[in-house]
């Protein structure tokens, strides 16, 4: 019964749906309706990509190879997305005492927890499989039983990935708690598990020769021998990529062989590992959690003499120790920041051209260098600190409203806080691109003037969002940094960047200069119509 009564209340206002249906504040309906408008069209955005891909590997013959490939995407990104957000979804600091209080026991709590990590899986697995599975049985003609048999592969699916996914919350959890600088282990753990996470993908994609097959350049003259050509090296490529990742089998040999045992033996040994995955982390939720969310006193504070600060200093001085406080807060703002390291020493090693080259015959000319200021432009626009810097105020916003202080001084300390953070790691990816890039001096000058216009974008593009779209009242830290509207649309207002990714790698070298010209006037203009309008915000009115 605890058990069910918790994972109710889990599912209660799932995506914000209550608050959509019973809210009588119209503004809080109106953005809550955003957000789930929100999340459906980034959906069947995603839905359509993932049919476009297989219709196309269906053109070129390969439509065997459709479930391996989906069926492994969607295993992995299960995991994956699972291990980011497994600590913040079983811990929580907001209620860990509530819960200490009620007559339930670890095991019940956890149970609803993960099952709710669980749904979230069920939900992208759904759309990663569901379209790749309908144009794989439309092109096999397998009838109304291939349709029924992905059912419960979906259902299947995702339960094992969770239960990993927990494992490593349990372990990063542990790891955290038994440090004396929580925040400090916390964002090394995600930094590492982010790395390591590229690390692992270029390793099986290295060891399984994955690349753009030459072949397929020849785009208007497949023909059958162009078709068997391609479809024996691809086999070739998958058969080593099932080596690489042993799972893959498994999954191949029960979609194409409609391997009811099969499903019946790895949705038991899913359940079993769920199961144990429950007991063992849930007999040791509370003990975790009291060692997890604890305050120690680390050193005599005696009264001093007062030291007078200059307003923007003081309010900085709180943007830091708020940022500081939050390791989740912490390491999905700053991961951006770090690939863009990595990306400036990586083109110390692969050439780009050579890449390009590789991948066959293209029908227009490519100028990848002229990419590659807006490739590092779009690590730094990830996902900014200010786009969570007036949620993360939570209860304590009322505080800010009050105080006699302009709209300009407080958001200013906003963003100028987010500058800070950001500026060494913009400094020193520039250092190292004097020694990875050889670039003239026009082209040296747009490494360093395109990521820091759409470093100065993205920061105000995310407080600007964030004051269209607040959200103060919130259970974990984590659905203000990583599921809030305001998160999602800077996100999407990222996106825009990838667009003039592309245009720059198309425009012929010698309108470089001025297309660059033309993209930094954009940006420009972009960036004083969102300061204006955030300095003029009613921050009395926000709430």
């Amino acid at each position: 019964m605890n058990i069910r009564t918790l994972t109710k209340l889990e599912f209660q206002n799932y995506l914000g749906l209550n608050e959509i249906r019973y809210a009588k504040d119209p503004g809080v309906k109106k953005n809550r309706g955003l957000i789930f408008g929100t999340i459906i069209f980034l959906m069947v955005v995603f839905a359509g990509y993932m049919t476009g891909q297989s219709i196309g590997l269906s053109k070129l013959g390969l439509t065997g190879y459709i479930p391996i490939i989906y069926f492994a995407l969607a295993f992995m990104a299960n995991l994956c997305m699972g291990i980011y957000k497994a600590k913040s979804a079983i811990y929580r600091e907001r209620d860990i005492d509530q819960m200490s209080a009620f007559p339930v026991n670890g095991v019940s709590i956890v149970a609803s927890r993960v099952f709710r990590m669980y749904v979230d899986n069920l939900i992208l697995a759904l759309i990663i499989i569901i379209p790749s599975m309908i144009v794989y049985t439309v092109n096999i003609g397998s009838g109304v039983s291939g349709y029924i048999f992905i059912i419960p592969l979906c259902l299947v699916l995702p339960i094992l990935p969770s239960a990993i996914s927990a494992w490593v919350g349990i372990l990063f959890a542990a790891i955290i708690a038994r440090n004396r600088h929580k925040v400090l282990t916390e964002v090394l753990l995600a930094l590492v598990l982010v790395i390591g996470s590229f690390v692992i993908s270029g390793v099986i994609s290295s060891k399984a020769g994955m690349g753009t097959p030459g072949a397929f350049a020849h785009k208007n003259e497949i023909n059958e021998q162009i078709s068997a050509e391609i479809t024996k090296m691809l086999s070739e490529k998958m058969e080593a990529l099932e080596e690489a990742f042993p799972p893959m089998k498994l999954i191949e040999n029960i979609m194409n062989n409609a391997n009811v045992a099969g499903l019946l033996i790895y949705a038991a040994i899913s359940l079993a590992v769920f199961a144990i995955t429950v007991f063992f982390i849930g007999s040791r939720f509370f003990s975790i959690s009291k060692r997890l969310f604890n305050t120690r006193i680390h050193r005599q504070y005696s009264m001093e003499g007062l030291k007078k600060k200059s307003i923007m200093t003081a309010l900085l001085k709180k943007e830091a120790a708020r940022y500081f406080s939050s390791g989740i807060y912490v390491s999905n703002t700053i991961i951006g920041f770090v690939l863009a390291i990595v990306f400036a020493v990586a083109l110390g090693f692969i050439d780009i051209e050579t890449m390009i080259s590789n991948a066959g015959e293209i029908p227009i000319k490519l100028n990848a260098d002229a990419g590659i200021g807006y490739i590092l432009a779009i690590t730094f626009s990830m996902m900014s600190i200010s786009a969570s810097s007036i949620s993360m105020e939570g209860k304590n916003w009322w505080i800010m409203r009050t105080l006699p202080l302009e709209a300009k001084e407080i958001l200013g300390a906003k963003l100028l806080f987010n500058l800070i953070v950001a500026a060494p790691f913009y400094t020193l990816s520039e250092i190292i691109l004097l020694f990875t890039v050889n670039a003239g001096v026009m082209e040296r000058l747009w490494l360093i003037i395109i990521p820091l216009m759409v470093l100065l974008y993205s920061v105000l593009l995310g407080l600007f969002c964030n004051l269209k779209l607040p959200k103060f009242n919130w259970e974990k830290e984590s659905d203000v940094v990583k599921q809030s509207a305001a998160t999602g649309l800077s996100l999407l207002g990222g996106l825009v960047i990838i667009i003039f990714f592309l245009g720059a790698v198309v425009v012929p070298a010698a309108y470089t200069n001025l297309f660059n010209l033309g993209i930094t006037a954009i940006l420009g203009a972009l960036c004083i119509l969102f300061y204006r309008k955030i300095v003029k915000t009613d921050l009395a009115g926000l709430n």
